[in-house]
């Protein structure tokens, strides 16, 4: 049976991939239709990752379904409770995950640092900075996945019972490796915009939440830290199938939580709207409320009376007045006209008149 960690991974796995996929959907939603615009290189770019997480994902999840004997092993289980062919078939998922996670990881940074370049078009310095960047995240996979596959020689000694005891070096090298340089990276890619963003002339409160929106990538670096910690340890690799468990946490989190550090920032116009909808149908409950509880307190149906009235006394006075935007058929009237009235006076002597004034009405239908 499935180990309880690799329960919690399941369904670890399944919300953070769903969450991840909803704000890329929000993404295109709001490209496409909210604020239609052109496809951008950073949407391409986290496009791609997005396909790149699936095939993370779908190996993590293949490794939970390996059976032997007709018991069900996978993460989570020590690795002396497991037969070398559950262990073989754990390290060939890692393995195969090196290039889709190697991938997906750089993408997030890669689609970022161009949405910088797209909103920051202005400061030399700082472009050249995050171009620098780009350079560094792109030399990331042709460096690091000849390293990964070089561990083993031949690779599939990694999976040998045999060879892996005499033809692999120690994972735990190129794992310090990879970890150091992707909290390197993520560090300054949180960090190079806020200079930015302090500097332009907004009220605090505005540079507050857009360094927020901005530094949803700490997230990031607070995993890489954990995962520098974790891979540190002396006993790091002893129990490799019960330990793979946090580490497959971790990697997919990297993803997970740079995806969502790429798409937040550009969800702002649906964001706008959202809100501007909810105020309306709070405006108008409110309003409904409000009229409701008037009608309630105040007397309906009673003539006004003059001195200078005259007439039958039994005539009763209008007994509603009705909203301009109220688009009942029997109070005819029209929903959402807007009214504008403009006056312009000349200051050209007039002939007749001193002034003159124009008014005109500007009458718009939403």
């Amino acid at each position: 049976m499935i180990s309880a960690l690799g329960r919690d991974l399941i369904i670890l796995t399944t919300i953070f991939t769903l969450l991840s996929l909803v704000s890329f959907g929000l993404r295109i939603y709001t490209l496409l239709v909210v604020r239609p615009r052109k496809f951008r290189v950073d949407d391409y770019i986290i496009t791609f990752c997005i396909v790149c997480m699936i095939g993370v994902v779908g190996a993590v999840c293949a490794a939970n379904a390996t059976f032997h004997a007709g018991i069900h092993h996978g993460i989570g289980y020590h690795t002396d409770q497991l037969e070398w062919s559950d262990i073989a078939s754990l390290i060939k998922m890692q393995t195969s995950t090196l290039f889709t996670w190697t991938l997906a990881t750089c993408s997030c940074k890669l689609a970022i640092l161009f949405m910088y370049l797209e909103i920051f078009r202005t400061d030399r310095l700082f472009r050249i900075a995050v171009w620098i960047l780009i350079a560094l995240t792109c030399c990331y996979p042709p460096v690091f996945i000849p390293f990964f596959m070089t561990q083993c020689s031949p690779p599939s000694a990694a999976w040998d019972q045999v060879l892996s005891q005499t033809n692999c070096r120690p994972l735990k090298v190129q794992e310090l490796a990879s970890v150091a340089v992707h909290l390197g990276l993520d560090t300054a890619i949180v960090a190079a915009p806020l200079p930015v963003i302090w500097g332009l002339e907004m009220s605090w409160d505005k540079k507050i939440r857009v360094s927020g929106v901005f530094s949803l990538g700490v997230g990031v670096i607070a995993i890489m830290v954990w995962r520098l910690v974790y891979t540190a340890r002396p006993d790091h690799g002893s129990d490799m199938a019960y330990e793979l468990f946090t580490v497959s946490v971790q990697g997919q989190m990297e993803i997970w939580l740079g995806i969502l550090a790429a798409n937040i920032p550009t969800l702002g116009p649906l964001a706008s709207r959202t809100v501007k909808t909810l105020s309306s149908i709070y405006a108008s409950a409110s309003s409904s409320r409000k009229q409701g509880q008037s009608e309630l307190e105040a007397p309906r149906g009673v003539a006004l009376r003059t001195f200078g009235s005259s007439g039958n006394p039994d005539r009763l006075a209008r007994e509603n007045f009705y909203r301009l935007e109220d688009d009942s058929p029997e109070h005819e009237s029209q929903e959402g006209i807007i009214i504008s009235q403009e006056t312009r006076v000349s200051t050209e002597p007039a002939r007749n008149l001193s002034t003159s004034e124009s008014y005109s009405a500007h009458v718009q239908t939403v």
